[in-house]
């Protein structure tokens, strides 16, 4: 027994070092923004100390984004729980839980196979307005039908443990950090460069297309085709 715990306790050391050492080396290859941190957030406080943070027009625009944010997250589970039960021969994805990870996995399934369903309109042409409200509608539709076919089998859901509220509300800290960056104008670089830069100039051109200078434009584009 003490052997087993000794063995716990190195294999727990170690990963601490190891974890540390990458750590270290992580922060200080990051002097851009980490090695600056104390800088960078007295010029944040600062803004927000000369400037409102909030305008109605924000809000506005703030909330159509997410709105359509929404729309778009039902659409790759609408799609998602299409194709799912194709490969299960018609059955219901979310017989076997936990059910959170079927939901999971069914937008999981739905973003990248609309990620590809854009990929090819990109490579037809076809990146026009009527076509996104057309593909955004069928695939709030087929959620509509799976939320539909759910409520038809739904078994008494499991019980709520301790353990699973404090998970969800961890995770959903984490969402709601998250949801206030996004709503934020962006500033990164690489939101600059081309998560944001090259599905704009993809739309402005109808379609996929070499953006010069710009090495991004080679890159495997995921979620970005669907921005």
């Amino acid at each position: 027994m003490g052997t087993i715990q000794y063995g716990r306790r190195g294999v727990a050391a170690i990963a601490s070092a190891w974890l540390l050492l990458l750590g270290t080396a992580f922060f200080l290859n990051r002097g851009d923004d980490a090695g600056r941190l104390a800088v960078l957030l007295r010029g944040a406080l600062g803004s927000l100390a000369r400037e409102r943070l909030v305008s109605a027009s924000g809000l506005v625009a703030g909330a159509g984004g997410l709105f359509v944010a929404a729309l778009i997250v039902l659409a790759w589970f609408g799609l998602g729980d299409l194709l799912l039960r194709l490969g299960r021969g018609g059955r219901d994805s979310l017989e076997a839980p936990p059910r959170t990870l079927a939901l999971a996995s069914r937008c999981l399934f739905g973003a990248a196979a609309w990620s590809m369903v854009w990929f090819a309109l990109g490579v037809a042409h076809l990146y026009q307005g009527w076509v996104a409200v057309a593909a955004l509608i069928t695939g709030v539709g087929l959620a509509g039908l799976a939320r539909t076919r759910d409520r038809a089998s739904r078994a008494a859901p499991p019980p709520f443990t301790a353990p699973a509220r404090a998970a969800v509300a961890l995770i959903g800290a984490v969402l709601v950090l998250a949801l206030v960056a996004a709503l934020a104008p962006p500033t990164a670089r690489d939101a600059l460069f081309y998560h944001f830069a090259l599905p704009k100039a993809y739309i402005a051109a109808g379609g996929s297309a070499v953006v010069p200078y710009n090495m991004a434009t080679f890159y495997p584009q995921g979620v970005e085709m669907q921005v």
